[in-house]
Order: structure tokens, then C-alpha cells, then sequence
């Protein structure tokens, strides 16, 4: 985000992100996420570990990028951005919304949502032997192009 209002170091410019089934959460759960014990969920007890004195705690912009307040989407310092998701991630539904966020948002890059199927989250690390993985492979290959 910094990147798209900042100047970085040597006028460096990103051109592109990747973001494999992204670590996305909230405060309040969303689509096929539990309401049951949702402020007890491993997501959360993972980000309070990682970052315990966050502003905002669990809807910090950097774990919740859609949360109120968030810096707007549409100054994202890069020119194309690539969203892989599967159908497995209990992430899904955040990062979904991340991708239409960012497509509503007037951010003028390159968005594209790749969906592996039916894959878990990190499927590409922790069986990089399966067609998914594969597939996925390539279309990064492609994207780094």
C-alpha cells in the first residue's frame, strides 16, 4: 500500500504481486466463515501472535484490507496483480473480497483471480507434485512475463 503513495528507495517501481491464497481476516465473519467462536479462530490467535500490539487488532488494514478506514485499494503500488484461491482455503470468502474490492475500487492495473480448484491453502508447497499445483506454476511463470 505505502508503495503506491510513497517513493521508494532508488525510485524503485513493483510492477507486480502475487498473492497466493492470501492470509486475509476480519472481525466479522463473512460468507462460510463460523460465527461460532469466530473471535476464537486460529486466524486470529495466529495474527495476535504476530502482531499483538496491531492497531485495530484483527481488522488492521494489514490482515483486513477492506476494514473501515483502510487506505483505499485504488493506490495499490503496483501495475498487475495476480490472486490465485481455492476452494478448500478457509480464507476464500476474504480474499474474494479482496479481489472485487480491488476491482471496484478504480485501481487502474492489471487484476487477475486464478482459481485452483479443489485445493487447500498452500496446496502449491505442500504438494507441488499435483496438476493444481502444476497449473499454478505456470500461470506464474506466465504472469512474471
Amino acid at each position: 500500500m505505502r508503495a503506491g503513495t510513497e517513493t521508494l528507495p532508488n525510485n524503485l517501481k513493483i510492477l507486480g504481486a502475487l498473492l497466493c491464497c492470501p492470509f486475509f481476516w476480519g472481525s466479522k465473519p463473512i460468507g462460510s466463515e463460523p460465527v461460532e467462536e469466530h473471535e476464537n479462530s486460529l486466524a486470529i490467535k495466529v495474527w495476535n501472535f504476530v502482531y499483538p500490539n496491531a492497531k485495530g487488532g484483527i481488522d488492521n488494514p494489514m490482515v483486513n484490507p477492506c476494514a473501515i478506514g483502510a487506505p483505499s485499494l485504488a493506490t495499490l503500488g503496483c501495475s498487475k496483480i495476480l490472486l490465485t484461491i481455492t476452494d478448500k482455503d478457509e480464507f476464500r470468502d476474504r480474499d474474494v473480497l479482496y479481489y472485487e474490492s480491488v476491482k471496484e475500487s478504480g485501481w487502474q492495473g492489471q487484476l487477475e483471480l486464478f482459481e485452483a480448484g479443489d485445493e487447500e491453502h498452500g496446496f502449491q508447497i505442500f504438494k507441488p507434485e499435483t496438476d493444481g499445483a502444476k497449473q499454478f506454476i505456470k500461470r506464474l511463470a506466465s504472469f512474471l512475463v
